[in-house]
């Protein structure tokens, strides 16, 4: 179908152009839109959805137009503009005459691509700043980190994308061979294909299945175009300067339109038999039929059809003319019917012939003889190897697959700079370890080393990277939390040491979800969690501990196959939701919040205040036991530590209890890095941690904490 001509080109979408239309309108509409935007309207999504798609396939036009303009100006028709499955694509009728066209042409897409990108960067700035909302600002963002994407992916030096044909262009330069040019250029492109493939294959394993796939035919797809390329490119070498006339078998007899199927066998009988057969009426060619679509007719009905009704016409009906070069045709006789039809001249010929793929293999021996590429190519060679390299050496730097490695950290020392005012304390004589770990989604290049290294636990990136969420919202709400970390060891030490303190708040506002939890369609962005499982929650610590004392393998208290109730304020109105069976409001493995939130209301009493040192405010809510401990012993009249060094991890809620924070046996070695005596653990964790080499105990409050210290641990660890 023609949409519209530019400057006499034709603008021509098929049906795999609609499908991929459709496709990313219910991506954006269903599934880009609501996790990056939960707290607005289906209504919204959709309509951002279908501008998004809009403008979208509008830049892909803009691309090609700009591919197509400037293949003009270079002197080259060009024969029509095709949107398809993978975007689009201008087809010339000839190539390029020199590799500095090839350039222009090629460069003008990048650039246009560039160009919109910038613009649609700015339009969703300038949104910001005039304070619009996410629906206003959403689909220009999204349009200008995909236009970078893409800008970004179409430049890698790889054939067919826009980056291999100008190594292309470089290539035919500096050898002067273009078919040379195309093979080492071919072996970048085939090098990304497969590493598309592997990604996508990676991607399926770790549970992003749509992802995935779709990784893995661009893959296969790439992996195609690359093939045809380059084969086209050897057949020109081998084909030289050959004619189809040279090449091509003589015509069968033309059929009459007229014909009646049954008539047809007398013909076939005659003749040696061809698969295809040209149909000419009042001297023209009409179209073709092939045998094997007129064998499908039923016996029954062949003496009242006719050959008109079988014939292929129009576009299924593949023709050449007998002055084309033979290796122009190497690309057509692959597709169906696998031969075509050879007239005198372009338009209303008479056909004169039939080239067949076996025509042109009687050629294929020279190719086994022929020495190409030639000695001139080496340098195209050393460049095309050089720009595989860097193929594979930046896919593996760049891509970074959707999982993420937990890591053991650096122990900190909550002691040092920690400051007590308005009671009496104490000075420490020993050293209160918080043992943090570290989570960095890597690269490839940096997944391949930390499995040489081994130890480091890997999870996929959806169990625990929030979506959603502006990096200053983020950011608040991590402060926000560590803060109140710092107030539940406060609380609860103070209260382990006889004196009056509370921690309090109004329930725990969502900030943000995890991929996980914000698939699930119940909890939102917003929602002020007050209840779990019917237990009144008040604050964030309240809640993460309550999580984590339920233990692993558990969802928030129940076993893994059951369902998990939260009690919400959703606008002003109190909600009960069901999660689906499984999920858990603590990332399992690691015990951190599978969501990010901020206490409501959060109100803290205390009859001191308290200050510590930079690092120790920033890590992390299992740092909360360690500070508890270090607060007792300031406060307490008995020296706990007594000169050793004591390592903790767990979360602290007001009340005084305490809850294992996960990954535990990444925690051992932060402790034992620092030469920790003790190892102190939340509840529920096991007596004896995995690869400890130091004395552990698990406790389940602060109190247990302070009996643990003046008792003694076991000498065995």
């Amino acid at each position: 179908m023609v949409l519209f001509r530019v400057r006499g080109v034709p603008v021509i979408v098929g049906a795999s152009w609609l499908l991929i239309l459709g496709l990313v309108f219910w991506s954006l509409g269903y599934s880009v839109f609501p996790g990056s935007y939960p707290h607005l309207s289906t209504a919204a999504h959709l309509a951002m959805a279908a501008v998004g798609t809009v403008l979208f396939f509008g830049s892909v036009l803009a691309h090609e137009l700009s591919h197509t303009l400037v293949t003009l100006r270079e002197g080259v028709h060009v024969r029509e503009i095709r949107l398809w499955l993978f975007g689009g694509v201008s087809a010339a009728d000839e190539p390029l005459p020199r590799p500095g066209s090839e350039f222009r042409v090629v460069a003008a897409g990048p650039a246009t691509t560039a160009v919109l990108g910038a613009a649609f960067l700015a339009l969703a700035v300038l949104g910001r700043q005039l304070g619009l909302s996410g629906a206003w600002t959403g689909v220009p963002d999204y349009l200008a980190r995909l236009n970078g994407l893409l800008l970004v992916f179409n430049l890698v030096p790889a054939l067919p994308l826009d980056g291999g044909r100008l190594l292309h262009a470089l290539l035919w330069w500096r050898s002067g061979d273009q078919q040379a040019a195309t093979v080492y250029a071919g072996a970048a492109g085939r090098a990304f294909a497969f590493v598309l493939i592997a990604v996508g294959a990676v991607a399926m394993l770790t549970g992003n299945s749509f992802g995935g796939l779709w990784f893995v035919v661009i893959g296969w797809f790439l992996l195609q175009s690359v093939r045809q390329e380059v084969l086209g490119a050897r057949a020109t070498h081998v084909m030289g300067d050959l004619r189809v006339a040279q090449l091509m078998s003589p015509a069968p007899t033309a059929l009459d339109p007229q014909m009646t199927i049954e008539d047809l066998a007398e013909v076939l009988g005659r003749g040696n038999g061809h698969p295809v057969y040209p149909v000419v009426s009042d001297g023209r060619l009409a179209g073709a039929l092939v045998v094997r679509d007129a064998g499908a007719i039923p016996p029954t009905e062949r003496r009242a059809r006719a050959v008109a009704s079988v014939m292929r016409t129009g576009e299924a009906v593949p023709v050449v003319t007998a002055d084309a070069p033979a290796s122009s045709v190497v690309t057509l006789l692959r597709k169906e019917p696998g031969r075509a039809l050879v007239t005198d001249r372009a338009e209303g010929g008479s056909v004169i012939g039939v080239l067949a793929p076996s025509d042109l293999e009687q050629r294929l021996p020279l190719e086994r003889s022929a020495r190409w590429p030639g000695r001139g190519s080496r340098s195209a060679a050393l460049i095309g190897a050089i720009a595989t390299l860097l193929v594979l050496l930046g896919a593996a730097v760049l891509y970074h697959p959707p999982l993420v490695i937990v890591e053991p950290g650096r122990a900190v020392d909550v002691g040092a700079g920690l400051r007590v005012s308005g009671v009496p304390t104490s000075r420490l004589h020993g050293r209160y370890l918080a043992t943090p770990v570290t989570l960095r989604q890597p690269s490839v290049l940096g997944l391949g080393l930390a499995a040489l290294r081994g130890g480091e636990q890997v999870l996929r990136a959806g169990r625990i990277l929030p979506v959603g969420a502006t990096a200053a919202a983020l950011r608040s709400a991590e402060r926000a939390y560590a803060r109140e970390t710092r107030l539940a060891a406060a609380v609860a030490a103070a209260r382990a040491t006889g004196r009056t303190a509370s921690l309090a708040g109004d329930g725990v506002l969502v900030v943000a979800l995890t991929a996980d939890l914000a698939a699930q369609r119940a909890l939102r962005t917003g929602d002020r969690i007050v209840a779990l499982d019917g237990v009144p929650v008040g604050t964030f610590t309240a809640l993460a501990a309550a999580a984590a004392r339920r233990g692993p393998g558990h969802a928030l208290g129940r076993a893994a196959g059951g369902s998990t109730d939260l009690t919400v304020v959703r606008d002003g109105r109190r909600i009960d939701l069901r999660l689906a069976p499984g999920t858990s409001l603590l990332v399992p493995g690691v015990g951190v919040p599978a969501l990010v939130g901020r206490t409501s209301g959060l109100r803290a009493r205390l009859p001191f205040r308290i200050s510590v040192s930079a690092a120790t405010a920033q890590a992390g809510p299992s740092s909360g036991l360690a500070l508890a401990t270090a607060l007792v012993d300031r406060l307490g009249s008995v020296d706990l530590a007594r000169g050793r060094s004591v390592a903790a991890a767990g979360l602290v809620a007001g009340d005084g209890r305490v809850a294992a924070p996960g990954a535990l046996d990444q925690r051992v070695p932060v402790a034992a890095a620092a030469h920790a005596d003790l190892f102190l653990a939340g509840a529920p964790a096991p007596a004896s941690i995995s690869g400890a080499t130091m004395p552990t105990k698990t406790v389940s409050s602060v109190r247990g904490v302070v009996r643990a210290l003046r008792e003694g641990l076991p000498a065995t660890p």
